[in-house]
């Protein structure tokens, strides 16, 4: 008699357990799709990381006193290649008389889905003048 009670609560525990396996089975695909849009979002900002980088060396460069566009231009290339994460990047150099704009686009390839975002950043930086001492009399 206690044997079959036993049995019997037994098989309603049992029974009251039944769906929690379908709901384990949705949140697993889930969880994946989160670890990967996270995943891919981090590639695309230290895409844009890189950018900015490669934008504000080419322009602290150009800026100097030696400096021109084509220094600009190779300082951001550069700093580019020092990245695996951005490729093909375009580096676009406006040297005025009194500042740099250096302009820098790069292209992030997603893994596992081919897909490819257009990252850009602009710096802009005022030029170095070395200015003329004067001599001053003092009284």
């Amino acid at each position: 008699m206690r044997l079959a009670r036993k049995a019997r609560s037994l098989g309603r525990t049992l029974r009251s357990e039944r769906g929690d396996i379908a709901g384990d089975t949705l949140m697993f695909p889930i969880l994946i799709l989160i670890l990967f849009v996270c995943v891919n979002f981090a590639l695309v900002y230290r895409g844009k990381q890189v950018v900015s980088a490669a934008a504000q060396d080419g322009a602290r460069v150009g800026a100097a006193e030696w400096g021109d566009e084509a220094i600009a231009r190779r300082t951001a290339n550069e700093t580019l290649s020092f990245s695996s994460i951005v490729s093909a990047g375009d580096v676009d150099v406006s040297h005025g008389s009194k500042n740099v704009t250096v302009e820098v686009e790069g292209i992030v390839t997603l893994p596992f889905l081919g897909w490819t975002v257009t990252v850009e950043s602009r710096a802009d930086s005022p030029r170095e003048r070395v200015l003329e001492s004067t001599n001053r009399e003092g009284g």
